[in-house]
C-alpha cells in the first residue's frame, strides 16, 4: 500500500500510458490554472483546436471516456459535467514534482500553462469562425448603368461657377459604369459557436495576464482586446455604450481592476485619435464612480498607479471629495501613497467630509501608513468638520497600535471636538477597553466632561449596560424609555448613543410627548438636531394637547431649536393645537419676539390666523398681554388686521385697554 498521497500521486502518473501523453501534458495543467472549471466538451474541443489557426479540428477530439481515462484517476467529472481535479492536493503535488523526464520533463510551470490557455483561447476568438465572411454580388453585368454622362452634366453646370474646374482636371470624366442594383454582400448565416468559444470568451483576459509583447500571439491579442467586437461581445469588462472610446474606458477600469498589465499597455500606446476622449479622467459608473487614479490607488498596484501618474491628474477629485492619495491611506497602501506624495498639493486635502488622508489611514488602522503620511507633511492634528483629529476616529474604531502611533507623533490627547469630546469619549463609547487604557496612560484625562456635562465613564457605562442585556426600549411605570429622559435632560451624547443601538424615537410615554417633543420643549438644541437626523422621526407628533415639538419649542421661547426646526423639511410651522392657536399665535401670547420674526418669515405661516375657542388673532393675543414689540412686528406685516374681532366683538385695542397697556394703545 502506498505510504501517503504523494506516492498515490506518483503512481498514478507513471501508470499513464505513452499513447495518452500527449493529452495528459495538456489536460493536467489546463485543469489546475482555468478561472473556471472546463466542460466534457469545452476539454475535448481545446485539445482538438490548431494554436496556431485557432480552428477546431473535429476529427482530433477524444472521446469524454478516453480524456478521463488518460489521466489516470488525477481528474473526473463531477455532476454538471464539470472535469476537476480528483483531490485539491493534486495541483500542491504537480507543482511541487520534479522534472519528470517522461510526462514533464521540465517540470510544471503553472504560470506558462495558463498563458499557453490563454493564448490559445485568443487564437480562437480570433480565427475565422468570428468574421463575416462576404460572398461575391450575383448582379449580372448587363444590368450595369453607365453614368458618366450624369456626372458630365453636373460638372458643366458647376463649370459655369467655378471657371478654374478644369483646372483640376474633372471637365471630361472618364467612362464610370456602376452595377444596378448594387452589389450588397451577404453573410454566411453564423452557426452556433463550438462549446470552448463560451470558455474562451470568459478566461481570454484572465489568462493572458503575462502576455508579453514579443510573443508570436501578441497581434492577435492586441486586435482582439482593442476592437469592440459588437456582435459576440468578446470581452470580460461590461460594454458602457456602442462607441469605441466606451469600449477603451471599460477596458482600462477591468485591466486596472485585474492588475492586467498588457491590456494598460495596449492604452498607454494608442496614439490620437484613438482614442479621441480624455479616457484617464473619466470616472468608472460600474466602480463607484471612480476615476482610473483613484481606482488604481485603492486597488493598490503600485507600477499601474506610477504609469497613470503620466497622463492624469493627481488633482482630481471624486464625487465625495477626495483625492487618489485618500484612497491609498483607507486601504493601506503606504507605497502609493509614498508615489502619489510627490504632488505635494495633495498632501492636506480635505474631502467633503472635511478629513484628510490621514484620518482614513487611521480610521482603518494602517499604522504604516499613518506614519508615513505625518512624515510627508500631513498635519497630525489637522481637523475635520466635526472638529474631530485622527486621533478620534481611531479611538473610535479601537486601533490601539495606532493611536499611540498617533500621540507618538505629536497628536493631541486631550484635544476636544465640536460638542466638547475628547478621543477617550470615542473609545469609551464604543467599548474600547485596550484603547481606553492606552490612552488614559498616554496622558488622556478621565475626568474631563463634554458640552453636556457627562464624562466618558458616563458614556461608557450606558453602552456597557446595554452589552450585559439592558433593553433600550424598556418603559418605566409612567412609560419613560432612556431615550424620553436622556432626550428631556439634554444628555446630547447618551442620545445619540441609544439611537444607534436602536431605541424607538417615536415612543410616547404615558402623557403622550416623544423625545422630540420633550427636547424641543426644553430647548437642547443639540439633542433636537440628533433627532432630526435619525431616520423616521416623526417630526410633527401631537401629544394630548394637540402640541408639536416646534409648538412646544415656540411657546416656551427657544429659537434655536425653532430655527432648527422650521429649516427642517417636513415640519408645519402652522399646526394648531385642539384650542385651534397656531405656534405663532403661542408666541405672540408670550412675548417671544425674535421666535416671532422667525415665524412671519416662514412660507406657509398665517399671520393673521384666529383661534377656534375664543376667535382671537396673534395681535390680539400680544395686545392683550402688553407685547409692545411683538404688536409692533405683526401691525407691520401683510394681512394682519388692526381692527379684527373675536367671537365677542372684542378688537386687540379692546384688549389692549381693557388690560391698562397704555404703550400699546399708543401703538
Amino acid at each position: 500500500m502506498p505510504k501517503d498521497l504523494n506516492e498515490i500521486y506518483d503512481r498514478c502518473l507513471t501508470r499513464i500510458s505513452r499513447q495518452h501523453n500527449r493529452f495528459a501534458q495538456k489536460i493536467l495543467p489546463w485543469v489546475c490554472v482555468a478561472i473556471r472549471p472546463f466542460k466534457v466538451s469545452q476539454l475535448r474541443e481545446a485539445l482538438a483546436i490548431d494554436s496556431a489557426t485557432g480552428c477546431l479540428n473535429p476529427d482530433n477530439m477524444p472521446s469524454g471516456q478516453e480524456l478521463l481515462k488518460c489521466c489516470s484517476n488525477l481528474i473526473i467529472r463531477d455532476s454538471n459535467d464539470q472535469v476537476l481535479l480528483a483531490h485539491y492536493s493534486v495541483r500542491q503535488f504537480l507543482e511541487d514534482r520534479k522534472p519528470d523526464a517522461r510526462l514533464f520533463p521540465t517540470g510544471l510551470e503553472l504560470s506558462a500553462a495558463g498563458l499557453e490557455l490563454g493564448k490559445l483561447c485568443v487564437a480562437h476568438l480570433t480565427s475565422p469562425n468570428y468574421t463575416l465572411a462576404l460572398q461575391p454580388s450575383n448582379a449580372r453585368r448587363d444590368l450595369a448603368v453607365d453614368v458618366s454622362p450624369v456626372i458630365e452634366a453636373v460638372i458643366e453646370k458647376l463649370g459655369q461657377k467655378i471657371p478654374y474646374l478644369g483646372l483640376l482636371g474633372l471637365s471630361k470624366p472618364r467612362p464610370m459604369r456602376m452595377p444596378w442594383p448594387p452589389n450588397t454582400s451577404r453573410a454566411t448565416p453564423v452557426q452556433e459557436p463550438p462549446s470552448f468559444f463560451h470558455f474562451a470568451k470568459e478566461q481570454w483576459a484572465p489568462l493572458t495576464h503575462g502576455i508579453a509583447k514579443d510573443s508570436n500571439c501578441w497581434g492577435k491579442f492586441r486586435a482582439l482586446a482593442l476592437e469592440p467586437n459588437l456582435s459576440w461581445r468578446l470581452h470580460p469588462w461590461e460594454p458602457l455604450g456602442e462607441s469605441l472610446d466606451s469600449h477603451f474606458s471599460g477596458l482600462l477600469g477591468w485591466a486596472i481592476v485585474n492588475r492586467h498589465p498588457p491590456l494598460l499597455e495596449l492604452l498607454f500606446g494608442l496614439q490620437n485619435p484613438k482614442p479621441r476622449t480624455d479616457i484617464f479622467n473619466l470616472p468608472f459608473c460600474h466602480y463607484s464612480n471612480l476615476p482610473p487614479l483613484h481606482l488604481a490607488s485603492r486597488v493598490g498596484d503600485a507600477e499601474c498607479v506610477q504609469r497613470l501618474l503620466q497622463v492624469c491628474n493627481p488633482k482630481k477629485l471624486d464625487d465625495t471629495g477626495r483625492t487618489a492619495l485618500h484612497h491609498a491611506a483607507e486601504t493601506g497602501h503606504t507605497d502609493v501613497a509614498l508615489l502619489l506624495s510627490k504632488t505635494r498639493a495633495i498632501l492636506k486635502a480635505k474631502d467633503d467630509k472635511g478629513q484628510t488622508a490621514l484620518h482614513l489611514a487611521a480610521a482603518n488602522g494602517h499604522e504604516v501608513a499613518v506614519r508615513a503620511l505625518v512624515e510627508l507633511g500631513v498635519g497630525v492634528n489637522a481637523k475635520d468638520k466635526a472638529r474631530r483629529t485622527a486621533l478620534f476616529v481611531a479611538a473610535g474604531n479601537g486601533h490601539e497600535a495606532t493611536v499611540r502611533a498617533l500621540v507618538e507623533l505629536g497628536a493631541d490627547v486631550n484635544g476636544k471636538d465640536g460638542t466638547g469630546r475628547t478621543a477617550l469619549f470615542m473609545a469609551a463609547g464604543n467599548g474600547h477597553g485596550a484603547t481606553v487604557q492606552a490612552l488614559v496612560e498616554l496622558g488622556a484625562d478621565a475626568k474631563a466632561k463634554d458640552d453636556a456635562g457627562e464624562t466618558a465613564l458616563f458614556t461608557a457605562a450606558v453602552q456597557a449596560l446595554v452589552e450585559l442585556g439592558a433593553d433600550v426600549k424598556e418603559k418605566d411605570d409612567a412609560g419613560r424609555m432612556a431615550l424620553f429622559m436622556a432626550a428631556k435632560n439634554g444628555r446630547e451624547a447618551i442620545v445619540r448613543m441609544l439611537v444607534e443601538l436602536g431605541a424607538d424615537v417615536n415612543g410616547e410615554d404615558n402623557a403622550g410627548p416623544t423625545a422630540l417633543l420633550m427636547a424641543a420643549e426644553n430647548g437642547h438644541e443639540a439633542v433636537v438636531k440628533v433627532l432630526l437626523a435619525t431616520d423616521g422621526i416623526d417630526l410633527n407628533h401631537k401629544h394630548n394637547g394637540g402640541q408639536t415639538p416646534l409648538w412646544c419649542a415656540v411657546k416656551n421661547g427657544h429659537g434655536a431649536v425653532v430655527k432648527l426646526l422650521l429649516a427642517t423639511d417636513g415640519v408645519d410651522p402652522d399646526s394648531k393645537d385642539k384650542w385651534g392657536q397656531t405656534p405663532l399665535s403661542w408666541a405672540a401670547e408670550n412675548g417671544h419676539e425674535a421666535v416671532v420674526k422667525l415665524l412671519l418669515a416662514t412660507d406657509g405661516v398665517d399671520p393673521d390666523s384666529k383661534d377656534t375657542e375664543w376667535g382671537q388673532t396673534p395681535l390680539s393675543r400680544a395686545a392683550g398681554n402688553g407685547h409692545e414689540a411683538v404688536v409692533k412686528l405683526l401691525l407691520a406685516t401683510d394681512g394682519v388686521d388692526p381692527d379684527s374681532k373675536n367671537k365677542w366683538g372684542q378688537t386687540p385695542l379692546s384688549w389692549a385697554a381693557g388690560n391698562g397697556h397704555e404703550v400699546v394703545v399708543k401703538r
